[in-house]
């Protein structure tokens, strides 16, 4: 037997490359030839061959274990040979539960040459049971694809239900049956399918792992080079990581190549509920986009991800009309989506090409990144502390802490660092909100707000993402272009107002809150009713309640905004010269000699004098009055009281005093 051994301890294989590898057996039908890298990257310059070892314990050409992962470089051949790589990948789900994946490697077949003209396709028939006794891999057992509704494992056996296997390449093919036998490798490479999981495992010694994990073996060619994958406009494509280690959503959604894609969607689902029936199952998806990052916030490197809601579902796979059945409290987990492990399956969303027409993005090899699963940066829907709870609990508690809606706000000292551009760019670079809409009895919806002087008021690609719009009661921002954003990324400004639309398929209430704030340069954030024209605030713990009266979309109402109502009225009057006025212009009455003075010393054009008794019957009129500094008029005929003095000027600026009159004449 011969192999080589790649461990921590040996540095010189993470930091150069090998310009070829090839990799067969020393004698055909006896000592087996194979690589084991353990905890390493193994970087191979050029292309890889691979020929099958004879012998089924040691049938593996490069076993990756204890998270290795290979990378290779920007070769324009591919890789060859009938040899096996092996990778492992957990994944969290039970048999109930459906992942996304993509295969990171193809089927093996053909001799090795100097590099192939191809990667081959993939998918389940390329997973086994993983097994990685002592310091040897072994490939013992077997991998079966069932009838049966679920599957379930064994030491050696591994048995995938049929019934959830499905590829999604368009909207126009929908979805596929990937088919019934474990030999039949339909999945293209760069592209995805939907699987079930099997039998919970119970394995909770992990910190990183679940007690609904299940450890599967890739096996196959690995693929190497760039890979297409075929987009629509707005459509919708099930695709993946196609290769053997990570790779960073950064650098794929912005790459020259794949300036179509606009959004990567992935698939969340409640794994509390024990059910293949949709009506008793809840899950959605949620959306990521590399977002805006900021500098104070360390979460914001992995981009923007708006968590999925769950939803639930009729028999025909749609959500379903008013109230969710199940458990209404959930909602999807918050992950560090940035870097894709290997074997991750996702949905993108794409602009496509000009015209409408359908178009192509591309993995390649320079998007593939080190980044290991129990560091917590590469995530296959394994169990994360986050703010999910919180989203939750501020729904609840905090929902009958609103009832002072007009919220005052009488220091505005610092207004005018608001206004100031060179003081917002001097102490705020980048800030953001996330917001939580919760329709009682059915879902949360998560929306997020980015403030960046980066960001226009128009649509962004990579700062903003359209809505899935795939619940009949939501809640989302539209924009001048059509658009509906879950995600929304504008120009640090107080007076922005963001609409939100609500759409309901029942009457009722929505719930607002704000449950994650970062570096936000003002005050707090208010939910604004035009229609009942109250400001309520979401920020600081607060939360907000709407009522709905009709079915239907609720346009040109719902507003977020940063001023109160108090800090827009004192603005409009500063604006106008009310506060000026109401300052300097005065009004009193002289009993002694029965007159009546306006003393106007900032010289206002006022046009009219109106005194009212406190029936609110007008008494007296005085017109014209200009802008004198000192005017008065006799008050003789009225009776001893209290009035009501308004004063209007040629500006319509209204002032109110209340004066008493008491003629000792």
């Amino acid at each position: 037997m011969k192999n080589l051994l790649f461990t921590t301890t040996m540095l010189l294989i993470a930091a150069s490359s090998i310009a070829q590898l090839y990799v067969k057996p020393t004698t055909v039908g006896s000592n087996p030839s194979y690589i084991y890298a353990k905890n390493v990257q193994l970087y191979v310059e050029g292309t890889i061959g691979l020929e099958k070892n004879p012998l089924g314990d040691y049938e593996g050409s490069i076993y990756l274990r204890d998270e290795a992962q290979l990378f290779q470089g920007e070769a324009s051949t591919y890789n060859s040979g009938d040899g096996i790589l092996s990778v492992y990948q957990t994944a969290n789900g039970d048999q109930y539960d459906y992942n996304f994946f993509a295969s990171p490697v193809g089927t093996p077949s053909g001799s090795i040459i100097l590099g192939g003209d191809s990667n081959s396709s993939g998918g389940p028939g390329r997973i086994e049971v993983s097994n990685d006794i002592s310091a040897i891999p072994t490939d013992i057992g077997s991998t079966n694809i069932i009838n049966n509704w679920t599957g379930n494992s064994t030491s050696s056996s591994l048995n995938i239900s049929k019934s959830w296997l499905y590829k999604y390449t368009s909207d126009a093919t929908g979805w596929q049956a990937v088919g019934n036998a474990v030999s039949s490798n339909s999945v293209a490479p760069g592209y995805g399918y939907s699987m079930k999981g099997v039998n919970t495992s119970g394995n909770t010694t992990d910190p990183y792992l679940d007690t609904q994990f299940q450890q599967y073996d890739f096996r196959g060619r690995p693929n190497t080079g760039n890979i297409e994958v075929g987009v629509t406009v707005e459509g919708s494509t099930l695709a993946g990581n196609p290769y053997p280690s990570a790779i960073d959503l950064f650098s794929f959604f912005n790459d020259s190549d794949n300036t179509e894609l606009t959004r990567i969607l992935f698939w969340d689902e409640n794994r509390a509920i024990e059910s293949h029936y949709y009506v008793n199952n809840q899950g959605g998806y949620g959306t990521w986009i590399p977002g805006v990052p900021i500098p104070s916030d360390p979460e914001s490197e992995y981009g923007d991800y708006v968590v999925a809601p769950y939803l639930s579902y009729d028999n025909d796979g749609f959500p379903i009309i008013g109230s969710n059945t199940g458990n209404t409290t959930q909602v999807g987990n918050h992950y560090r989506r940035r870097f894709s492990p290997i074997g991750q399956g996702f949905i993108l969303k794409s602009d496509a090409g000009e015209g409408g027409t359908s178009g192509s993005i591309f993995f390649k090899n320079s998007h593939r990144v080190y980044k290991k699963v129990s560091s917590g940066e590469s995530i296959f829907r394994q169990s994360e502390t986050s703010d999910t709870d919180q989203l939750k609990k501020l729904a609840y508690d905090n929902n009958n802490q609103n009832s002072d809606t007009n919220q005052n706000e009488d220091d505005f000292s610092s207004l005018s660092n608001y206004s100031d551009a060179n003081y917002i760019d001097a102490n705020y670079n980048n800030a953001k909100i996330r917001l939580s809409a919760y329709f009682p009895g059915s879902h949360f919806r998560d929306i997020i707000i980015n403030l960046s002087n980066d960001a226009t008021k128009g649509f962004d690609r990579g700062l903003d993402a359209v809505h899935p719009m795939d619940a009949t009661s939501d809640a989302y921002m539209p924009i001048e272009d059509g658009k509906k954003l879950v995600i929304q990324s504008i120009p640090i400004d107080i007076n922005a107002i963001i609409p939100i639309t609500i759409t309901t398929d029942i009457v009722g209430s929505v719930v607002f809150s704000v449950y994650e704030e970062y570096n936000l340069p003002f005050d707090n954030a208010y939910l604004f009713d035009a229609a009942q024209t109250t400001f309520q605030v979401i920020t600081g713990g607060n939360s907000a309640t709407v009522n709905i009266e009709e079915v239907g979309e609720s346009t040109n109402r719902f507003y977020i905004v940063f001023k109160s109502q108090d800090q827009v009225e004192y603005e409009t009057a500063e604006k106008t010269g009310l506060n000026l006025a109401k300052e300097t212009v005065d009004v009193f009455q002289d009993n002694r000699l029965s007159v009546m003075e306006i003393l106007n010393p900032e010289r206002f054009d006022i046009k009219e004098a109106a005194v009212f008794d406190m029936s609110g019957k007008l008494v007296h009129t005085e017109r014209n009055i200009g802008d004198q500094t000192r005017y008065n008029f006799p008050t003789t005929t009225l009776s001893d009281g209290v009035y009501i003095v308004k004063l209007t000027t040629q500006d319509n600026l209204l002032l109110d005093y209340k004066i008493t009159i008491y003629n000792k004449n």
